[in-house]
């Protein structure tokens, strides 16, 4: 009402009458979108948590310690035990300490959520020209690497797959498959 009776900018009106302006900077909240359009890897804000919308093998490749892995399948599992296969995950650190917990839940393609930023991981401190032999180190799960393949060097990832003898198997970017034994080193 003062604006418009003294002809002044809202925000100098809501200045005199004592009103903080500074929440008027900030960039507007994002608006909601279907999961659908939030891609595999990216975080999201559900029922008042940020989720990472991933499926198992992407939650494997996001949990950088492998201790924790038993944690990540545990969450599937009991998500896949109540008749919905998980498609997003968090950490719940309101568990007693000192560790954490998973927690996994099937989130519909059509439920409204909201973007959030993406997680930023470090960098890899391994220079890009190292190989790295798969005797010593396996890459991250789900991690596109550069790999010494029988047919020359090919960029792959490393997935987990019960037709396996070992577990996890090769997939090339071109569709082909190659067993653990297959390749003997690996660079980022």
């Amino acid at each position: 009402m003062v604006a418009l009776r003294d002809g002044i900018p809202l925000r100098d009106a809501l200045e005199r009458l004592g009103v903080d302006t500074a929440p008027l900077d900030l960039p507007p909240p994002p608006e909601a979108v279907p999961l659908a359009r939030i891609a595999p890897g990216h975080a999201f804000t559900w029922q008042g948590h940020v989720w990472t919308r991933a499926t198992l093998d992407q939650a494997l490749t996001a949990t950088p310690d492998r201790h924790n892995h038993s944690h990540v399948v545990a969450a599937y599992l009991t998500a896949v035990q109540r008749g919905r296969p998980a498609t997003a995950f968090r950490w719940c650190s309101d568990a007693e300490p000192p560790a954490a917990t998973c927690i996994a839940e099937r989130v519909e393609e059509d439920v409204l959520v909201y973007p959030a930023a993406p997680v930023v991981s470090p960098a890899d401190p391994s220079p890009p020209s190292e190989w790295i032999s798969l005797g010593d180190q396996s890459p991250d799960l789900g991690r596109t690497v550069t790999i010494d393949a029988p047919l020359g060097l090919t960029t792959a990832q490393l997935l987990l797959t019960d037709e396996a003898a070992g577990g996890a198997v090769w997939h090339t970017t071109n569709g082909s498959r190659l067993d653990l034994d297959d390749v003997s080193r690996w660079r980022p």
